[in-house]
């Protein structure tokens, strides 16, 4: 049964303004290091920060309401399985709330040049 759908859409070129500007300062906030090593790992890391946070938007989108309570940044995690497809993990305030009530994420990723979409479907477990 699905509980609730998301979806985002970052501008890589409004990510990479952030990143030149704020640097270490917005990463911090809003990516655990795991996504920051990911992300910079890459030849274009503006693309993969602005789907990781794309990814982040779309779930807390998904959500009810009342379930998001105060959910941090870097409690939504955004990974890659060997084969690269993405998939969340959640810790804090973030990850009682689905548990909580029975349900799991799951995430589809894309991006171009410009622009990276999420989707996020939560459904019961």
């Amino acid at each position: 049964m699905v509980s609730g759908i998301g979806v985002d859409i970052v501008s890589v070129v409004n990510m990479s303004g952030a990143l030149k500007r704020f640097g270490a300062r917005i990463k911090n906030r809003l990516f655990t290091e795991a996504e920051q090593l990911i992300c910079e790992e890459k030849h274009t890391p503006a693309v993969h920060y602005s789907g990781k946070f794309a990814a982040k938007e779309s779930f807390l989108k998904a959500l009810q309401r009342e379930s998001r309570g105060s959910i941090r940044w870097r409690e939504i995690e955004v990974l890659n399985s060997p084969g690269g497809q993405p998939y969340f993990r959640f810790s804090g305030t973030a990850g009682k709330a689905l548990e909580e009530n029975g349900l799991c994420a799951s995430l589809s990723l894309s991006h171009s040049g410009k622009y990276a979409i999420a989707f996020c479907l939560i459904q019961k477990s």
